[in-house]
């Protein structure tokens, strides 16, 4: 799958010389721009790889589940820990489903709702401190249909009074077109 972004990359820089030399079928600005834009998100998906180590062996990825829909589960929770490490919690919960029905499990509780779950993390997290440094690794995506995800992986929290670190499995549904955690069970150490 690394080799997949690789492609994209040379194939949009490269299909035409530079993604700024005219194209030899005369298009030009529109085939400039998408290529332009092709090598935008490649860029954008290799810094994403960077900061969240995937577990790339275990991603199971075939032709009833096409690879956009685990790229789409993989920005979410890139874009998590993004969100978290600027201390925006609000940005942070943006990755769960809006709803009463979405479930949060971690440290013998269960709390029910987005709403509660939010409030749960600004009580628990109350400052940019408490909330220190979060790195997701081990990441594991199992899309298993064109509307579910099975996502496993470890959590890190670098603070500065210590670290903490965990395990964490989330149900993931496709829900007007967006993929969101509908269900977290996270645990600690």
């Amino acid at each position: 799958m690394r080799g997949l972004w690789c492609g994209i990359a040379t194939m949009a820089v490269s299909a035409g010389g530079s993604a700024a030399d005219p194209p030899e079928d005369g298009k030009g600005p529109e085939i400039r721009s998408e290529r332009v834009e092709q090598a935008k998100e490649a860029e954008e998906r290799a810094q994403v790889e960077k900061d969240v180590e995937f577990n790339w062996e275990t991603a199971r990825i075939d032709d009833l589940h096409p690879d956009w829909e685990f790229y789409e589960i993989r920005e979410v929770i890139s874009d998590q820990q993004a969100a978290w490490n600027r201390g925006d919690i609000d940005a942070f919960m943006a990755g769960y489903w809006k709803s009463d029905d979405l479930r949060f499990a971690s440290g013998n509780t269960v709390t029910n709702g987005w709403q509660a779950t939010l409030e749960r993390y600004k009580k628990r997290y109350a400052s940019r401190e408490k909330m220190g440094t979060l790195k997701f690794s081990n990441v594991d995506i199992d899309v298993l249909s064109e509307d579910t995800a099975l996502v496993f992986g470890r959590f890190t929290l670098e603070r500065k009074d210590g670290m903490s670190t965990g395990l964490f499995t989330l149900l993931f549904r496709k829900i007007d077109d967006n993929w969101v955690i509908v269900h977290d069970h996270t645990s600690s150490e």
